[in-house]
């Protein structure tokens, strides 16, 4: 999910598969401009995943995109 908080930043919901922190949560809220390395893995979702929310309360400013 693509979208902005209340005072106008982007962010980034997505799902993490491995985190250097071995952090157990999946759904991350990520600034998108500081992304140093994402992967692609290719894998294609029927229905969201676990813990998917679409009223996402970190996305005050508006939902730009989602699934």
């Amino acid at each position: 999910m693509l979208g902005r908080n209340r005072r106008g930043k982007t962010l980034l919901r997505a799902w993490q598969l491995s985190s250097p922190r071995r952090d157990r949560t999946h759904w991350k809220v990520f600034d998108p401009g500081s992304i140093a390395h994402a992967v692609e893995t290719g894998d294609h979702f029927t229905k969201p995943l676990p813990g998917y929310t679409p009223d996402d309360p970190d996305m005050t400013g508006g939902v730009i995109e989602s699934v």
